[in-house]
């Protein structure tokens, strides 16, 4: 299984196309990337936003620092995730 998943490329996501200069986003999509990145400009006069920067932990190419974080879940077993 590891073998095959190392086989596995996604290159030709909207996000790629657009960085590789290939397609646009939406302007929905726009604003979605401006506030992934940190880069909201609808505060008053034009400024930022504060709010979420998530590309501090979820940073490209991957969107991941390959790091874990302790987000509040409870991680006794009140969860039950069978996979």
């Amino acid at each position: 299984m590891e073998a095959f998943l190392f086989t596995v490329v996604f290159d030709d996501s909207k996000f790629d196309r657009v960085q590789a200069g290939t397609a646009i986003f939406t302007d929905s999509e726009e604003r979605g990337r401006r506030i992934f990145f940190g880069q909201n400009q609808g505060g008053p006069g034009g400024g930022p936003v504060g709010g979420p920067s998530c590309v501090r932990c979820h940073g490209d190419p991957n969107f991941d620092n390959n790091q874990h974080f302790n987000i509040g879940l409870d991680d006794v077993g009140s969860i039950t995730d069978l996979g």
